[in-house]
């Protein structure tokens, strides 16, 4: 095996079938039907961890999966805790910079999903090899690269990523031997991911932090929405949330979407969601995942709902009060990107399309489908005067 160490992720190739990884998790390309038996490295993986792992893609996703999501799975019989299951779309010559840049964010979302998730070790399967006939000559570098530049960019859990060859892929196993040979010597440094520049200092071990927010143009800007759009309301505090690993995914992500949507504004700043006091500590810690599904609207789609008008997400349907009358609300960044017309019943978004919203000409809802796609800037606590 030959590795090569990276600010704290050790990157190592290893030879052998990806189904025999002991490792944390594993991450397989398949397919957007989620057919485990169609692909060489999902029919091995469906072999080693039994028919349950196919029963719960069925279960968790029916619809299947859009391309570049990520489908999360048990392991199963596995030697591994999860897997990892991506739809890659295959190369084509003409869309050539766009397929491989999305091959270095769908690496580095995996990372981010895997660091959340407490993972210490991934193992790859070759991503884009084989049917997807990604260039072979270009996969090295890419995975390497996108590894390399997540190790330098964060504090993170993950100790170890291996690269899966499968013995007889003589030559992939060629280009990437001769890659790992090539960087033994290189002496490239670590860099920095900046973070807000509105945000408090936090040391590099530290990954997240609530930051109480007491004046300030954030606390203006905050309060006169308030005033404006709720006036019989009372804000009692509001707590601005500083999680490294969830802004990097999004900011990851955000970069993804700008390669693939060039002409538009991936990014709006600045929408609502209200929430319980019992799912506040996973938002701040996790994000906006699909365990938020379909808790209280599903008309435009079963995802995470964000309004732009705070009295949408402000009633008591979405920001449910506590035994005291007490609200809560986030203040967020979304990634809207390519929004198509949501309807009851969406669970997947067509081809090529980010997220759905009610109006298509004048949206006012938008709803999300990605762990990733929103960022919670601020906690909102407030109550009736």
């Amino acid at each position: 095996m030959t590795s090569r160490e990276n600010a704290g992720i050790k990157i190592n190739l290893m030879i052998d079938s990806i189904s025999n990884a002991s490792v944390d998790i594993i991450v397989n390309s398949s397919n957007k039907q989620l057919q485990l038996n169609d692909g060489s490295i999902s029919k091995s993986i469906l072999n080693a961890a039994g028919p349950e792992i196919q029963n719960e893609c069925n279960q968790k996703y029916p619809q299947g999966i859009s391309m570049s999501e990520i489908a999360i799975t048990k392991g199963y019989n596995l030697k591994c805790d999860n897997v990892f299951h991506l739809a890659l779309p295959p190369w084509d010559e003409n869309s050539s910079h766009l397929i491989l840049a999305n091959l270095t964010q769908i690496i580095t979302i995996c990372l981010y999903t895997a660091g959340r998730m407490g993972a210490k070790s991934l193992a790859f399967s070759i991503l884009g090899a084989g049917v997807l006939r990604y260039p072979i000559e270009e996969l090295p570098g890419i995975m390497y690269e996108a590894v390399k530049n997540y190790s330098n960019q964060n504090s993170s859990q993950i100790k170890d990523v291996y690269f899966v060859v499968y013995p007889q892929d003589t030559e992939i196993l060629k280009k990437f031997k001769e890659y790992f040979q090539e960087i033994l010597t290189d002496g490239s440094t670590a860099s920095s991911e900046l973070v807000p520049d509105t945000w408090s200092p936090m040391g590099d071990e530290e990954l997240f932090k609530i930051v109480p927010v007491t004046n300030g143009p954030e606390y203006d800007d905050i309060q006169a929405t308030f005033r404006q759009n709720l006036p019989s309301y009372h804000i009692i505090k509001i707590e601005r949330i500083q999680n490294k690993t969830l802004y990097q995914g999004y900011q990851a992500l955000k970069r993804k979407f700008e390669v693939e949507n060039p002409k538009i504004t991936n990014e709006v700043d600045g929408l609502w969601h209200g929430t319980a006091e019992g799912a506040v500590k996973g938002i701040n810690k996790s994000g906006f995942n699909r365990s938020y599904c379909g808790k209280n609207a599903t008309a435009f789609g079963e995802g995470v709902y964000f309004a732009r008008d705070i009295r949408y997400s402000a009633s008591d349907t979405y920001s449910t009060p506590d035994h005291h009358g007490t609200k809560r609300i986030y203040h967020c960044s979304v990634l809207v990107g390519r929004v198509m017309q949501g309807q009851h019943g969406l669970k997947v978004l067509q081809e090529s399309y980010n997220s759905a919203v009610d109006n298509i000409q004048r949206p006012s809802i938008c709803v999300i489908f990605h762990d990733f796609q929103a960022y919670p800037n601020y906690l909102i606590t407030f109550s009736n005067q």
